[in-house]
């Protein structure tokens, strides 16, 4: 989940106001869990995945190695991260957002290396209008226009 200069620019499609740095700190932390547990891909979990997410769910390796301090702030931005990852948040919706777009300019490579169908996208991009409803209703023109033109597929088989 990089955080990139594109969520910055996309805050200000927000339904509500957000403190942009403190999300920069909780995407940060994210990535750095991330390097203890090793990254998922979101449409491809496999059993062999699933004791690298419990590390990362618990950020325990990360934030063990810190003073006290650091620790406690640390910690408790990575639970407000889950707590609203879960509750589907614009700091999340941001991020995806970006990585539709980056995947769509690029073809559908990702999409199209794991077979992913057109709906698995919508049901992970689904709550994205809770955050911004701008992004939503950009996200669905881009993925109807991947669809028509093949390189999102309803089927995830492509050529």
């Amino acid at each position: 989940m990089a955080f990139s200069v594109g969520d910055v620019l996309l805050s200000e499609y927000a339904n509500e106001n957000i403190d942009v740095l403190k999300v920069m700190k909780m995407v940060l932390i994210h990535d750095i869990v991330e390097v203890d547990a090793g990254d998922t891909y979101c449409f491809m979990m496999r059993l062999a995945q699933l004791a690298s997410v419990s590390v990362k769910r618990s950020g325990r390796p990360t934030f063990g190695m810190l003073p006290d301090d650091q620790c406690k702030e640390l910690r408790e931005l990575w639970e407000e991260l889950k707590l609203k990852h879960r509750k589907q948040d614009l700091q999340q919706r941001l991020t995806v957002c970006c990585t539709l777009t980056l995947n769509y300019t690029k073809g559908g490579i990702s999409w199209q290396t794991h077979g992913v169908k057109y709906e698995q996208v919508i049901a992970r991009n689904q709550h994205t209008h809770e955050g911004s409803e701008a992004l939503w209703a950009y996200a669905k023109r881009l993925l109807e226009t991947a669809r028509e033109t093949g390189i999102l597929t309803e089927d995830g088989v492509y050529d």
